[in-house]
């Protein structure tokens, strides 16, 4: 699977799963909300810790998540299928 940030306008047509991992020294929870804007062309399912987050088709508008609750101390992973 290619990381987010080597992902080019080469990338083929079809269905691809991307993952990033993250580290995080410890959620803080007392500071707010983390989130994630998204959108996809066509469709996407996000996952966080393999735990889905949601799913959208219009590709002309994002969708905003608050993910505070799924984030761990340490290791962390996206996905976008």
């Amino acid at each position: 699977m290619p990381e987010i940030d080597e992902v080019t306008t080469a990338t083929p047509a079809g269905n691809e799963t991307f993952r990033k991992t993250f580290t995080i020294d410890e959620p803080d929870k007392t500071k707010g909300v983390s989130k994630v804007e998204i959108t996809a062309d066509n469709t996407y399912i996000l996952f966080l810790n393999g735990q889905r987050v949601g799913a959208g088709n219009n590709w002309q508008e994002g969708t905003l998540y608050d993910i505070s609750a799924l984030l761990v101390k340490g290791e962390n992973t996206v996905a976008v299928e």
